[in-house]
């Protein structure tokens, strides 16, 4: 049903188990958040509010690979001007 052809099911289990990767993987950035999937879920689940806590754990985690990088990369050039 989702129009960006994503699978709502595995979108909602890896952000409730907080996995970022795997959401990164089956592209929930790419999610427009129409409320398709959740109109139609039998269970009644919130599966909007759920991609966007997941979006935002994605931005997250790429925030800290970046602050990561440039933390290394400041090592290395501090290491550089050392010698």
């Amino acid at each position: 049903v989702c129009p960006m052809r994503l699978q709502p099911l595995y979108l909602y289990r890896f952000e409730k188990a907080g996995d970022a990767r795997e959401l990164e993987r089956l592209h929930v950035m790419d999610c427009i958040e129409c409320g398709c999937c959740a109109y139609v879920c039998p269970a009644h689940v919130h599966l909007v509010q759920r991609f966007r806590l997941g979006k935002a754990l994605v931005r997250d985690e790429m925030m800290a690979k970046k602050a990561k990088e440039a933390m290394e990369a400041a090592k290395a050039e501090a290491s550089q001007e050392k010698k």
